[in-house]
């Protein structure tokens, strides 16, 4: 075998290392695409229960679900790309991707920076509705009852500190005496057992014992740990993605002798 051919040989290993590597991050790339994409989607569903006042919340999850549908769609276009040896799409998607980069590291600097507001908002919101409006007859306290409900349930919390914050509360001097209701029945713990929201100082271990304001905190924390992780590895593996696009693009463009060479020889 002559020196040329060993080393268009060399050229078509390194040509598939390539691919395969690019093929292996796309794929990675594809699937944050769509973890980013979800993500969104249930937040902002989850917003629009908790947050009177959702603007910060709506374009952070807006971005997020923006950047996952390009991503996803960009993790595509780059197997399509990488399959069909277009180079021109391959320079477009590594340039797509450098431009997906830039956005993600805006959606989790604005993330961030308006954690606190978010964070006021929503336990205002609760706050608020626990000492005045919870068990209303009209539309809107009827909202803030499904939604403080859905709080206390899914963080296991009652009150915003704790079980007696509900003795203040407008809900509990409006009880009917012979209820003995202490806090409502969203505060007990499952399984729930009848009974189990009354006479809560008989019983306590059967009602969540924390806060509202602590669980909340806790879970705003985890979610913007969450968000920020995903956005980190996404961003990662994007630079990665264009790279090694860009590099693809060059071997395509630099061994087309020895990829038409290739099933010549292995013939």
């Amino acid at each position: 075998m002559t020196a040329e051919k060993k080393a268009n040989m060399a050229c078509v290993e390194k040509s598939k290392l390539v691919n395969s590597l690019f093929l292996i991050v796309n794929f990675i790339i594809w699937i944050l695409g769509v973890a980013l994409m979800v993500i969104g989607v249930i937040d902002r569903i989850i917003a629009q229960y908790l947050i009177k006042d959702s603007e910060y919340v709506f374009n952070a999850t807006n971005l997020l679900i923006a950047i996952g549908v390009i991503v996803t769609s960009l993790g595509l276009l780059g197997c399509f790309a990488a399959y069909m040896k277009v180079r021109y799409l391959l320079t477009v998607y590594g340039l797509l991707l450098l431009l997906i980069f830039v956005l993600e590291v805006l959606t989790g600097v604005y993330t961030y920076s308006k954690r606190d507001s978010v964070q006021h908002n929503v336990f205002q919101y609760i706050y608020n509705g626990t000492k005045t409006g919870y068990a209303g007859r009209d539309e809107k306290s009827m909202k803030l009852t499904h939604d403080i409900d859905w709080f206390q349930e899914n963080l296991q919390c009652c009150g915003m500190h704790g079980p007696a914050d509900w003795q203040n509360a407008t809900w509990y001097a409006n009880l009917e005496k012979p209820r003995n209701e202490s806090v409502p029945l969203s505060c007990c713990k499952p399984p729930r057992k009848h009974g189990c929201n009354a006479h809560i100082e008989d019983h306590p271990e059967m009602v969540f014992e924390v806060g509202c304001s602590e669980r909340g905190k806790e879970y705003f924390m985890r979610k913007v740990s969450i968000i920020g992780g995903l956005i980190v590895f996404s961003s990662v593996s994007g630079v990665a993605g264009a790279v090694l696009a860009f590099l693809l693009c060059m071997v395509f463009q630099k061994d087309v002798k020895a990829v038409d060479y290739a099933p010549i020889n292995s013939r």
